[in-house]
């Protein structure tokens, strides 16, 4: 067995959105996971994540935000604790919890209101 990944990408002025599938084999190295996920997010301005596998769980954060355009996530399985990644620098949008913004747009938006 093995696995099938699809990536599509697509261009509408200067943003990119690309969309990775991955047809799921038992015998999937989690290696090749996260190697798609790499290459999806690399200069992304945002990524979906749909699904639960641990391997997403355990991505390098600090990695993903280097390789993102807008480190911007909507996490759709709650893998991810909102106050890590709002410690590193993510805009995080997960399900039936409240949304939140690095500190740093934090301190833009209190001294622009000052």
């Amino acid at each position: 067995m093995q696995t099938e990944f699809t990536q599509a990408s697509f261009r509408s002025g200067s943003r990119r959105a690309v969309v990775v599938h991955v047809a799921e084999c038992h015998d999937v190295l989690a290696g090749a996971r996260v190697q798609v996920v790499d290459a999806a997010a690399s200069d992304a301005d945002a990524l979906l994540i749909l699904t639960d596998w641990a391997e997403f769980a355990a991505l390098d954060l600090n990695r993903l935000y280097t390789a993102m355009r807008y480190p911007i996530v909507v996490d759709g399985r709650n893998l991810f604790d909102p106050t890590i990644m709002q410690q590193h620098g993510f805009t995080y949008i997960s399900i039936g919890r409240p949304a939140v913004y690095p500190v740093r747009d934090l301190d833009l938006a209190a001294s622009a209101v000052k």
